[in-house]
């Protein structure tokens, strides 16, 4: 990360030539895949402001992002520019904190209320080119690739279905295909709470998919900070877009995402905590909402 200081002089200038003489930077927290991130005072208001030299790997989620903003997706985009080998956004500053998600909290009920607005808001997708999230999940995905050499970190019940996991997940990029632009990361930095609204944020992995993704995506985050599967279930069932989905569909994807997470997943870590949590959900979807078929089968 670098201060607002540490920027060129000319992209500082450039900056300055939309929003006019600047007061005060404040840095922004949790600025995860991007260069700088602060908070402008301007004569015209506050300005959230992120940056990234251009020639770094992550350059694409920021032009991705500007793109969703113009498409009216997220923080409005005021402004947009490149100068001295960086890219800068200039976001729409959006007041509020990140989103508590343990057991209990108030923000529970806003989130699901922000879900089913949000996939109502963005379907048919608004923004267009967009990845469909069946390209991005396409196989071979984590368990298919886990199969020959399951961590040693599994517990006994996940490693004896692991080879069922890699014949179940093949049918999950057809099973979250849809018209839907959904967020893919709606983690709780990723979520702006203020008064008795939740908005996403950062949208710099959207997909056209499944309008119950997001939540399914969520419920994992849920189980990480101490909700049962069960408690987690019953909260996401509060969200009608995911109430309302095939629940053969959303075991096949809880699966699919179990893979992906520990696919990427050590043996100790915060990933590997999420991967934790993603096995649980899917264990607990196949052996409790959706009763296995034949072998290696969900049913209908």
């Amino acid at each position: 990360m670098v201060t607002w200081e540490q920027l060129p002089g000319t992209v500082r200038a450039a900056v300055q030539a939309h929003t006019g003489p600047i007061s005060d930077v404040q840095a922004a927290p949790d600025g995860a895949g991007s260069d700088l991130t602060v908070t402008l005072h301007t004569g015209h208001g506050l300005v959230f402001c992120k940056g990234i030299q251009a020639d770094h790997p992550l350059v694409r989620m920021h032009r991705t992002e500007a793109r969703a903003a113009g498409a009216g997706v997220g923080p409005r985009l005021r402004w947009q520019l490149e100068a001295d080998g960086w890219l800068l956004l200039g976001l729409e500053h959006i007041a509020g904190r990140h989103a508590a998600l343990p057991p209990g909290s108030a923000d529970l009920p806003l989130l699901a209320d922000a879900l089913e607005r949000t996939a109502t808001l963005l379907t048919p997708s608004p923004m267009d080119p967009v990845q469909p999230l069946a390209a991005r999940w396409a196989p071979p995905l984590g368990w298919a690739k886990l199969a020959g050499q399951p961590p040693a970190w599994l517990d006994d019940w996940t490693r004896d279905h692991v080879e069922q996991f890699a014949h179940l997940e093949r049918a999950a990029p057809a099973l979250v295909d849809g018209d839907t632009l959904v967020h893919t990361d709606p983690a709780p930095q990723n979520w702006l709470i203020d008064g008795e609204r939740a908005r996403l944020v950062d949208w710099a992995w959207p997909a056209r998919g499944a309008a119950w993704v997001d939540t399914a995506l969520l419920t994992i985050r849920l189980l990480d900070v101490g909700h049962t599967a069960e408690q987690a279930e019953r909260w996401a069932r509060t969200v009608p877009v995911y109430a309302d989905a095939r629940a053969a569909a959303v075991t096949v994807a809880a699966i699919a995402i179990a893979g992906l997470w520990t696919l990427r997943a050590g043996a100790t870590g915060r990933q590997h905590e999420l991967a934790v949590a993603a096995q649980q959900w899917a264990r607990y979807r196949l052996t409790h909402l959706r009763p296995a078929g034949p072998t290696g089968t969900i049913g209908p």
